[in-house]
């Protein structure tokens, strides 16, 4: 049988900070972060808008990051473990993830103005493609250009998260194609 990897640490991120670790495990746990942050394994990235995430990637992980998208700094606090039990509950239960039942596909127009790009009623994961790459802002309802708003120009891929969604164009206007899963 070989070693058991058991990982846990906190970082305190300032604005846009990235905190990469070389450290794995077959599931992932953020147990506390102030604010949203963004986590990723091997290149995929994924926003997570609330406090707390479980992930548990085929076949295991190596390393990941995270990156503190708050306005504010962030303290994270991250958990890396090949058991199936933490603080008395089985992860493997915990970490089910209960897809959606049906997909939407659909295009959004968006512009200078906030746009709603998606509702987050009853939606369980959303992807966002803006045509030609073009780069856009998504955010809250007052989102921009500047202060407000995550920038994305490639498939951008949101699960879990309940808040709707508002986009504005960095300039004219851009397609983007929607797909929600609900």
């Amino acid at each position: 049988m070989g070693d058991r990897r058991n990982y846990r640490d906190t970082q305190t991120l300032q604005p846009g900070q990235i905190w990469r670790v070389s450290e794995g495990g077959r599931h992932f746990i953020v147990l506390s972060a102030d604010g949203p942050f963004e986590q990723g394994f091997g290149g995929e990235r994924r926003i997570q808008s609330e406090n707390k995430s479980k992930r548990s990637p085929e076949g295991g992980f190596d390393e990941f990051e995270i990156k503190n998208i708050h306005t504010a700094p962030n303290t994270i606090t991250v958990l890396c473990t090949d058991d199936d039990y933490y603080d008395g509950r089985t992860l493997l239960d915990d970490l089910e993830i209960k897809r959606g039942t049906t997909a939407k596909g659909r295009k959004v127009t968006v512009s200078s103005v906030p746009t709603l790009i998606s509702s987050g009623a009853g939606r369980f994961s959303l992807v966002l493609k803006p045509k030609n790459n073009a780069e856009i802002f998504i955010g809250e309802s007052d989102v921009d250009t500047t202060t407000k708003g995550y920038p994305i120009s490639s498939e951008f891929v949101l699960d879990q998260s309940k808040s709707d969604i508002y986009g504005i164009a960095a300039t004219g206007t851009v397609d983007v194609y929607v797909l929600e899963e609900f």
